[in-house]
């Protein structure tokens, strides 16, 4: 048998109406030291911006504009007060990027619409 399972992208709420016998999970997201483990930090995401930007021929200030706009939108998240760190919505931050990659454009809806069922999740919650 398995003596330790990591799940990840599941929050407790989802996973209290999901299953009905999981009670033996411990969840670490709020603790500050793994704050991170749940997004991606403003460097990695500025690494990702400046290559896909020098592939698309952009130069430093749209690079730092795709950026800007990353960070307003995808920004933000700890999930402990005392995370020294925001980390990005790694869902959006990925969506952005792919479009941004692929089409060296940023995508026409800034939100993923895969996510509205998850707006709706949130909303009942």
């Amino acid at each position: 048998g398995l003596s330790r399972v990591f799940i990840t992208g599941v929050s407790p709420v989802a996973m209290s109406d999901l299953t009905s016998a999981y009670n033996v999970a411990e969840n670490i997201y709020l603790l500050h030291q793994f704050n991170e483990l749940c997004g991606f930090r403003e460097v990695e995401i500025a690494g990702m911006v400046a290559e896909i930007a020098r592939e698309c021929g952009f130069s430093q200030a749209q690079a730092d504009e795709a950026l800007a706009m990353m960070r307003t939108f995808y920004n933000g998240y700890r999930f402990s007060r005392r995370a020294e760190h925001h980390v990005y919505n790694p869902t959006l931050a990925l969506y952005f990027l792919k479009a941004f990659q692929r089409d060296c454009r940023y995508p026409d809806e800034i939100l993923d619409s895969n996510l509205a069922m998850d707006r709706g999740k949130m909303h009942y919650i």
